[in-house]
């Protein structure tokens, strides 16, 4: 048997039903693989522009790929946070 200690899902959905796991997602990284100094560095990317950003219109890719990198990086951190 294969413990899974957590992990982070990108752009899909995972469910767990009867001790099975289905992930549909476009990404999907375990706790043990996420480079927390690269997280940490992302995250602080995508706040910076997020704010340089905040009197342009949502609908801005920049924007919106921002909002992306943020949200990939806050499951990031959820999912370590849990494995301590």
């Amino acid at each position: 048997m294969v413990r899974i200690s957590g992990f982070a899902v990108h752009g899909g959905y995972f469910e767990i039903l009867d001790n099975r796991i289905t992930v549909l997602a476009q990404h999907a990284e375990l706790a043990e693989e996420i480079d927390v100094e690269r997280m940490e560095k992302a995250r602080g990317r995508a706040e910076k522009r997020l704010q340089e950003f905040s009197n342009m219109s949502q609908e801005d890719k920049d924007v919106l790929r921002a909002q992306a990198a943020l949200k990939r990086s806050l499951a990031r951190q959820v999912v370590i946070s849990r494995k301590k």
